[in-house]
C-alpha cells in the first residue's frame, strides 16, 4: 500500500469547497452515536462522557462506538499511571485521539463553521 495522505471525507470536501473539482463519492453513513454502553466500568463511563463532549459536534456516529470505547479504556489506563506507559501505547493513544479529532492537528483538518456576527441593529 502506498503511504501518503489519507483521503478526505466527503463532508469535508463539500464544506471546504472541493478545490480539485473531483467527483465527490457518496460514503456510507450511520446514525448518530447512542448512549453509553452498560458494560463499561464507572471510570470508563466518565471517560466516554468526556470524549463525546470534547469531540467536534456531529462527528461521532454509531460506527465509531468501538473506537470511543477503546479511547475511553486508554484514557482510564493513562490517567491511572501516566508515567508508566510504553512509547507504543502512547503512540496508539495519540493516534486514536487524532482519529476522533481530539488533537490540535486533527482539529485543524475539520472545517469550523463561520462565526455568526450579531447585528447591532437587530433590536430596532
Amino acid at each position: 500500500m502506498i503511504a501518503g495522505q489519507r483521503p478526505k471525507p466527503a463532508f469535508l470536501k463539500v464544506v471546504s469547497g472541493n478545490p480539485g473539482k473531483g467527483k465527490i463519492q457518496n460514503e456510507p453513513t450511520s446514525p448518530p452515536i447512542r448512549g453509553i454502553p452498560r458494560r463499561l466500568s464507572p471510570e470508563m463511563r466518565k471517560a466516554w462522557r468526556e470524549i463525546v463532549a470534547k469531540v467536534p459536534q456531529g462527528v461521532l456516529r454509531q460506527a465509531d462506538e468501538a473506537l470511543v470505547e477503546m479511547v475511553a479504556a486508554m484514557m482510564v489506563r493513562f490517567r491511572v499511571d501516566p508515567l508508566g506507559q510504553t512509547p507504543a501505547f502512547m503512540a496508539q493513544y495519540r493516534s486514536a485521539l487524532g482519529e476522533l479529532g481530539m488533537t490540535p492537528v486533527a482539529r485543524a483538518r475539520i472545517p469550523a463553521a463561520a462565526p455568526v456576527e450579531k447585528d447591532p441593529f437587530d433590536g430596532f
